[in-house]
């Protein structure tokens, strides 16, 4: 038996946690002879302007906050054309949440959707590049460790980015969607681990000038932090969660990061990486700030060379080894201005594009690479020219 109210939203609407939602629909109350039947109620939103992909399922928990708030704890829901169906599998008052700035999350989906879309482009492009120049900038052991770090952190942005767009189109109840997030999960932190060991190489060749890291220390701090680390981190976290029957969020693909030590399981491992590239960046300018032997200190020509250093060494170092996302951190309150959220989801979606610019193109070692081939092959072209010219001449 379920009783519907009007009434009783002017009263449970006024709870803290709807500070960006409202009720949008009728409170119904159900009972049942068994508290085993699983629930299913049709909600038609009281306000249907509002995004229904914003829909949250919540039923009133009189335990929570002291006096009582909309909990969605067990409660998921589905879209049936004007229709929002909610499933829960408890018996209480139930109602329909709708966030008021819905109309701004689409805008923000579309945007992450084109900007991520650039973002795979710009890194297939970034691959290409990579097998173009490989052979003539892996020469020397320093920069053969560079671009392998660099070939790591294209591969796992790009697939990254890719399973995150299949994952927006798929339901939360599959296997897939588990299989596809659990991989999510693992190619973020192992992207940021690889950032991690280009942070580390770079630290080292400030400190250690003239001395080369050898070939088996590098394949080890590669396959132990590039590898290793986020496959325990995420198939730990994948068990836990698994086990416990909240590892996936209950209206969309995506990781149950309500529960605190999923959060965290992101969260700190992205912030301590991210703490350490930023301590590199400031070592590399003081180290780029330093004249060398030789140089005036006080000359124009050294001031604007050292300026153009210390542009391009933040530039690259920003954006490759994921320093904006340090920008996140300072936006995980729900009061967030809408402006900043803009802005970190830009620039979090263009990072493909800034790894093509920064990571690769701007390489002299690359530069050189890629006028040489195509000099040879604008040269080669020209040699066939006169030599089919000659041959129909003589003909």
């Amino acid at each position: 038996m379920s009783i519907a109210s009007a009434t009783l939203i002017d009263i449970l609407d006024q709870s803290s946690n709807t500070e960006d939602s409202r009720v949008n629909g009728l409170i119904v109350t159900t009972s049942a002879e068994s508290s085993s039947i699983p629930i299913q109620i049709n909600f038609l939103p009281l306000n249907t302007t509002l995004d229904p992909t914003s829909s949250q399922c919540v039923f009133w928990n009189y335990n929570l906050n002291g006096t009582g708030d909309w909990d969605s704890m067990g409660c998921r829901f589905e879209i049936n054309g004007r229709n929002i169906i909610c499933k829960c599998t408890h018996l209480t008052s139930f109602s329909l949440l709708m966030s008021r700035f819905a109309t701004k999350s689409h805008e923000l989906t579309l945007i992450t959707k084109i900007t991520i879309g650039i973002s795979v482009g710009c890194l297939v492009i970034s691959l290409i590049l990579e097998a173009i120049v490989w052979k003539h900038v892996t020469k020397n052991r320093t920069s053969l460790a560079r671009h392998v770090i660099m070939l790591n952190i294209i591969l796992f942005l790009l697939t990254a980015n890719i399973s995150f767009t299949v994952a927006q189109y798929l339901k939360p109840d599959t296997k897939f969607c588990m299989v596809i997030v659990f991989f999510i999960h693992f190619l973020y932190l192992a992207l940021f681990f690889w950032m991690f060991i280009l942070g580390l190489l770079l630290l080292y060749h400030l400190i250690f000038l003239f001395k080369n890291l050898s070939k088996a220390a590098m394949v080890i701090i590669s396959l132990t932090l590039g590898y290793l680390c986020p496959l325990i981190i995420s198939a730990s976290i994948f068990t836990i969660g698994y086990f416990r029957k909240h590892y996936l969020k209950q209206d969309k693909c995506w990781m149950n990061t309500e529960e605190l030590y999923i959060l965290l399981s992101f969260n700190v491992p992205q912030l301590a990486i991210v703490t350490i590239n930023i301590f590199i960046t400031i070592v590399a300018i003081f180290k780029m700030l330093r004249p060398t032997i030789g140089e005036k200190q006080n000359s124009h020509a050294n001031i604007k060379n050292t300026v153009k250093q210390i542009a391009r060494g933040t530039a690259i170092l920003t954006s490759i080894l994921g320093l904006c996302w340090a920008l996140g951190y300072a936006f995980l309150k729900a009061d967030t201005s809408i402006v900043m959220r803009y802005v970190f989801d830009i620039l979090n979606g263009l990072q493909g594009l800034f790894i093509l610019v920064f990571g690769v193109v701007s390489d002299s070692k690359v530069q050189e690479a890629l006028i040489q081939r195509f000099s040879w092959s604008s040269e080669h072209s020209q040699k066939s020219k006169l030599l089919l010219s000659s041959t129909s001449n003589s003909q």
